[in-house]
């Protein structure tokens, strides 16, 4: 009994060992793709803007020569797998009459649908969906040499905000100080004479829209020169008397009128 408890346990535990499946190597790819793009994420991270650059051209050169070859090799297969199943092994390509046969449109025509039907099953998805991410990433690489510039990105990395800033602020006073005038008002022209005679144009120099300009204040000086030769003369209005000076004046008159009185006595 106790052989035989040992024999059924051994014939488990062999039929165990022939049931068993070796998984490994599942995914594995998959992570090591995800651990690489995460360590250049981190890299990426500490790089400056010109290694930056550096690191995406030499990346786009990679991917172009994998994508090369990847195609080559796409193109090797196919010519290969259309080599095979053109024409059956049991079939002499040297008898004229199979020759002839396999020359003809129909067969030709039937062989292409064939291939292409194969191409379409044997094509994965994923794959045409990265060459073509792969393709728009490369396609602009050959447009990109001619910009780079390693005086512009050491400018662009020595420069701050404030001091960008302080160049315009000095750039725009120079120009401002450079700046001519583009034409002179002038003054005797007849057709602007409202300008300086009517009341609808006058001049606000507190108002906010005001500019100080050198035209401006040549108007300014004109409409003061002959606003006292066009303006009406008005009647000098005497000023109002205070009640102080009223009263003066009246004892004044009082004094005047009884010393009158005096002397006639």
């Amino acid at each position: 009994m106790l052989l035989q408890d040992i024999d059924k346990k051994e014939d488990r535990k062999k039929n165990k060992e022939m049931e068993m499946e070796i998984t490994w190597g599942i995914g594995i790819k998959d992570k090591a793709e995800e651990l690489m793009k995460k360590k250049l994420n981190e890299d990426k991270k500490e790089l400056t803007p010109f290694e930056k650059l550096m690191q995406k051209k030499r990346e786009h050169n990679r991917q172009k020569k994998l994508l090369k070859k990847q195609k080559s090799e796409d193109k090797e297969q196919t010519a290969s797998d259309s080599d095979d199943s053109e024409v059956p092994s049991d079939i002499d390509m040297n008898d004229p009459y199979f020759a002839e046969e396999f020359n003809k449109p129909e067969f030709k025509k039937g062989k292409s649908k064939k291939n292409k039907i194969a191409d379409d099953e044997v094509s994965n998805p994923d794959d045409v969906k990265g060459k073509a991410e792969l393709e728009l990433l490369l396609e602009d690489e050959d447009d990109g040499k001619a910009h780079f510039s390693l005086k512009k990105i050491q400018e662009a990395e020595g420069t701050t905000k404030k001091s960008r800033r302080k160049k315009k602020l000095r750039e725009k006073m120079i120009e401002q100080k450079q700046a001519v005038p583009d034409f002179e008002i002038d003054t005797k022209d007849e057709r602007f004479s409202a300008l300086y005679n009517s009341h609808l144009y006058n001049i606000d120099p507190s108002d906010p829209n005001f500019k100080k300009t050198k035209n401006m204040e040549i108007l300014i000086q004109e409409k003061l020169k002959r606003r006292p030769a066009d303006m009406p003369v008005e009647k000098q209005v005497a000023p109002k008397k205070s009640k102080q000076e009223t009263e003066l004046d009246l004892l004044v008159k009082n004094i005047k009128r009884k010393t009158k009185g005096v002397k006639q006595k």
